[in-house]
């Protein structure tokens, strides 16, 4: 039986954007994924259909305010800080739609065209906020529950230099809007899944470090530390973009630097912890540096923070069934038999029949070079790693 069996989607004529690689994305919103650890993988899966330098998921709250937001690549605290101080849900209102507008908007997608003119070129929003991230134009798509609801909004941007979103490409994101809602929505109800049960554990993404002095202030560090703490509370939020690097430390690990009011205080007891949560597994350790007390001065590094994010394994699965070059049909099999499922159990959850299932188990075991799922995950993952 052919994938479309398995993941059936017609999309509008004339799209000019690779068609396997939606379908890709529409097994990817079929599974279950945790709504933090869903986005996740959905970003990345996105920019090998629409091409963009980096792509960000805006989470609404009940009364359709920004609630939080997760975006690729480094935090840049400084102008993300000066956007909500400055322009968010105020002066923007001149260039392009507020956030708090989205709530009585229809789902849909925001083209390019609406901010390629010389005004929002001049203006302060994109001088100081936009350029110094690399941005330059973006495409937004308006993501909503099958009931109506606003969840969010996902944001495709592309730098200066780059060539602008075409209508196929703003096609091709409304194409998927109704999906994304309804992965975003199922998982929430899906207390049950953090790190995705297919993927059985964690995988290194990102790692940084921090420099502490004797009073617990931060007095350096790696690039990624802003990120990887935004992610321990759950996603960048306004109130964490207030804080100091220092004050994030203390309220994100109360229990070895601070307190929750995000005061500094000395190390204490603790030197490391562990969390978990839908965007992966975070691990903190301090390390107390080996200084002669003659030479002691304020301003000199007393303690390393050392910061791990691990994704969950899922994320790195998918991302390696995308390398492998896997069909949407052959993706969605494998992530329900590495939840340990039998061939009869995958082709009621997918709601096909047996036959198929092992036509496309056979058909990917082919293409990857393995006869078993053991080895299917290790190829995989190795894959996803870029082993």
């Amino acid at each position: 039986m052919a994938d479309a069996a398995i993941a059936p989607h017609r999309y509008p004529a004339g799209m000019t954007v690779p068609k396997r690689r939606l379908a890709l994305i529409h097994s990817l919103c079929r599974m279950r994924l945790a709504p933090e650890t869903f986005v996740l993988a959905l970003l990345e899966a996105l920019r090998t259909v629409i091409p963009s330098e980096r792509n960000l998921f805006d989470w609404a709250d009940e009364n359709g305010g920004l609630a939080r937001y997760f975006v690729e690549g480094a935090l840049q605290v400084a102008p993300a800080r000066h956007y909500f101080e400055h322009f968010h849900n105020r002066s923007e209102a001149e260039f392009m739609p507020t956030f708090w507008s989205l709530r009585d908007a229809p789902m849909g997608v925001h083209g390019a065209a609406e901010l390629a003119h010389a005004q929002f070129f001049d203006s302060d929003l994109y001088h100081e906020v936009w350029r110094p991230q690399g941005l330059h134009t973006r495409i937004e798509g308006v993501v909503r529950d099958p009931a109506g609801r606003l969840l969010g909004s996902l944001v495709l941007y592309r730098g200066p230099g780059q060539v602008p979103f075409t209508r196929g490409e703003e096609e091709a994101l409304s194409a998927l809007l109704p999906a994304v809602g309804r992965a975003l929505q199922g998982g929430a109800r899906s207390q049950a899944v953090l790190a995705h049960p297919a993927a059985g554990g964690y995988s290194l993404r990102e790692q940084a470090s921090l420099l502490l002095s004797a009073d617990g202030r931060v007095i350096g560090g790696s690039s990624a530390a802003p990120l990887i703490l935004a992610l321990m509370r759950g996603g960048i939020d306004r109130e964490y973009l207030g804080w100091s690097l220092t004050a994030a430390l203390a309220a994100t690990c109360p229990e070895m630097f601070g307190h929750p009011a995000g005061r500094a205080g000395a190390q204490r007891e603790v030197s490391q912890l562990e969390r978990t949560n839908g965007f992966g597994r975070f691990e903190v350790h301090s390390t107390a540096l080996w200084m002669d007390p003659q030479d002691f001065r304020a301003e000199l590094p007393v303690r390393q923070v050392s910061l791990r994010w691990s994704e969950p394994l899922s994320v790195t699965l998918i991302r390696g069934a995308r390398r492998a070059d896997a069909t949407a049909g052959q993706l969605l099999v494998a992530s329900e038999l590495l939840q340990g499922r039998s061939h009869t159990e995958v082709a009621e959850a997918l709601g096909v029949g047996t036959s198929t299932v092992v036509d496309q188990l056979r058909k990917l075991y082919a293409s990857m070079g393995v006869n078993n799922v053991q080895d299917l995950r290790r190829v995989l993952v190795a894959a996803g790693r870029g082993a």
